[in-house]
């Protein structure tokens, strides 16, 4: 239902991790000839912490808690928690959905797009799910859910806890349809993150992200040793407060693709450092000075 493909062993090559529909999630790893085995078991994302598989749906991954490992977020179906899973080593995880507070008043609904993304720019990720069931009439048969239903964000704390602010963002207001897709990626260039959600039957929603400002920095990739999308390149940007990792993926979330453009919230520091390690192997680094813009990046080549 869905993929996300990264290097989540760390050998430097991308690995393949998918969403499976009430089976076991299967995570693909390359050995870096192209040869890839199925071990989604023992690295501990092929089920939740009650060893059950899920009706995962939607899938995404990013730091959440800024120690530079990759985390993974699934959605489910009706009467399933969406799983957070932490990778606590190198390409081990572990369920944390409750040690994170994710909001419980997701279990009645059947959940899909998922985003894993700095919507106020404080330089840590927050999550945004988009919900919706497609029986008719199925409030006779639950009534804690609809075939619309309101879409959820939650917040970072800072720490690895998620405030669910849903209500307070707008997102139990807006056109609340029964959605399916989403994609997140700043529309208006106006350096906050923006929410793209498809909806069933009627006809997507665009929403526009107006947070408190802060710093930024959004950076675009071209491959020249590498392919020219760049995809799986690793990104690292730091200030003197911590360390944030992106990947440039190619599709994630539930059926869907945004985010090439990686986005960074920087909070209140307006200078740092750039590492990019490229799919072929290169390394480059560079300093950035001021916030606020997007830096352009050749493959050992930089425009602005």
């Amino acid at each position: 239902m869905g993929v996300v493909s990264a290097d989540f062993d760390g050998n430097g090559a991308a690995d393949i991790l998918v969403a499976n529909d009430s089976f076991p999630n299967f995570l693909f790893l390359n050995d870096g000839t192209g040869k890839f085995v199925e071990d989604a078991l023992i690295a501990g994302v092929a089920l939740d912490r009650l060893a059950r598989p899920n009706g995962n749906m939607g899938i995404d991954c990013g730091d959440f808690d800024n120690d530079g490992l990759l985390d993974i977020f699934t959605t489910t179906y009706q009467g399933e928690m969406p799983v957070l899973y932490r990778q606590v080593a190198t390409g081990v995880f572990e369920d944390v959905t409750n040690q994170a507070k994710i909001a419980s008043s997701l279990l009645p609904h059947v959940s899909w797009g998922i985003g894993i993304v700095d919507f106020d720019n404080d330089s840590d990720k927050d999550i945004y799910v988009a919900c919706g069931h497609f029986l008719d009439n199925i409030q006779h048969l639950d009534d804690r859910t609809s075939v619309k239903v309101h879409n959820f964000v939650m917040q970072n704390n800072g720490k690895g806890i998620f405030e669910d602010v849903s209500r307070a963002v707008g997102a139990t207001v807006e056109p609340v349809e029964s959605s399916r897709g989403a994609g997140f990626d700043d529309l208006n260039n106006d350096g906050l993150v923006d929410v793209v959600v498809v909806n069933a039957d009627t006809g997507p929603s665009f929403l526009e992200n107006r947070s408190p400002g802060k710093y930024w920095l959004a950076i675009e990739l071209t491959g020249t040793r590498s392919s020219r999308d760049a995809a799986g390149a690793i990104v690292r940007v730091r200030t003197s407060l911590q360390t944030q990792m992106s990947v440039l993926h190619l599709g994630r979330s539930y059926q869907s693709h945004f985010g090439t453009r990686l986005h960074f919230g920087l909070g209140e520091q307006a200078s740092g450092t750039i590492e990019v390690r490229w799919p072929s192997g290169a390394v480059q680094n560079l300093n950035f000075t001021r916030p606020n813009h997007v830096l352009r990046i050749v493959e050992h080549t930089i425009s602005e």
